[in-house]
């Protein structure tokens, strides 16, 4: 079975989607890391993003057991001060009423746990509330944002200063985005059920895991974020002009850079009109976005753009100065999902 993504509903029942912008730009990165690793694994690993009740950014069940992530953007130094406050370059990191991070994804995972274990645990161990401690839990903080620096703070949490972990918690791990699919093939929770038997893992059945996210913690399939996960096919691809039959550029990265510089994702032409990095793509949710980056300024569709604009199927991208003819340079916007066979059958030809 392989990676399965479920989100929240909202009163509705609809998807509902992390908030804020950094927390869905990094949930989605997790998604896609975690879906790129493990998705081919036949045992189950399921991500539960923006759980409200209780409130967890990212939970997750794998057949071995619960792992819970608090996602925080903070960049520069990240340190422990004297009372236990974490900071990010001396400010600060706030967490609620927690005292830090680690304190507030605990208070989450231990609202998690008492919710679900009447429904995870061995029937023999549901009735035995004096040992529900013995079903571990690992918990983490994940940082997003590449400007951290996170070194500092691992270190002095690896010589147990400032953390005070609770009798279920397995494990407590500070992450980047990149360790997040280590971390959760890492999950165990270790059940013995009795010393007069031969310890074995208890597996968690892949089913209970998925009526359990569903019933109990209202949660539905993340259907909206599926066409993000990569499958090594392009999601989009650009145009160039002055070509009868231009051949497809194709956009593989969720971040695009466009310009005369090398370095750029797409490298256009040397024109005079057009930047050595002038514009840039992001995919979101639902939304494709184009960046001027420029001095000379991006159009779509004839409209100048302001810092950032949305991108639709077929918009047509000026990069430079509209008046500069033969100094700016022209792309066009394709969406796979709209005419990729078309456009692979006209490329073929």
């Amino acid at each position: 079975m392989p990676v399965k993504l479920f989100v929240s509903r909202d009163s509705g029942g609809r998807q509902w989607a992390p908030d804020h912008a950094h927390e869905a730009q990094a949930t989605q990165e997790i998604a896609q890391r975690l879906w790129g690793k493990l998705h081919h694994v036949d045992t189950l690993f399921l991500m539960l993003a923006n759980l409200h009740e209780p409130s967890a950014d990212l939970v997750l069940f794998t057949e071995r057991g619960l792992g819970v992530i608090e996602l925080k953007h903070h960049s520069g130094q990240i340190t422990l001060d004297r009372d236990g406050s974490w900071c990010a370059d001396g400010r600060p990191i706030t967490s609620g009423i927690r005292d830090n991070p680690h304190q507030q994804v605990q208070a989450y995972a231990e609202a998690l746990r008492l919710k679900t274990l009447p429904y995870l645990l061995p029937k023999d161990l549901r009735r035995d509330a004096s040992r529900w401690d013995d079903f571990k839990c690992q918990t983490a903080v994940c940082f997003t944002n590449p400007a951290a620096n996170i070194q500092e703070l691992r270190e002095t949490l690896s010589h147990g200063s400032g953390v005070r972990r609770k009798q279920w918690e397995r494990d407590f791990s500070l992450l980047t985005p990149e360790e997040v699919p280590s971390w959760v093939l890492a999950i165990r929770h270790g059940i013995d059920q009795g010393k007069a038997k031969k310890f074995e893992p208890y597996r968690l059945d892949p089913n209970t895991i998925l009526n359990l996210v569903g019933v109990v913690l209202n949660a539905t399939e993340w259907t909206e974020i599926l066409d993000l996960m990569p499958d090594g096919e392009p999601w989009g691809y650009l145009l160039a002009s002055g070509n009868d039959r231009p051949t497809p550029i194709g956009l593989i990265r969720d971040t695009i850079s466009i310009g005369r510089d090398p370095e750029n994702t797409v490298v256009v032409p040397e024109l005079g009109s057009v930047s050595r990095k002038h514009a840039q793509i992001t995919r979101e949710l639902n939304r494709v976005n184009l960046q001027d980056l420029s001095k000379n300024g991006t159009y779509v569709n004839g409209a100048k753009i302001v810092r950032t604009g949305r991108l639709q199927h077929n918009d047509i991208i000026l990069l430079g100065d509209p008046h500069a003819i033969g100094r700016n340079y022209q792309l066009q916007f394709k969406l796979r999902s709209k005419e990729d066979l078309t456009m692979k059958a006209t490329g073929s030809e």
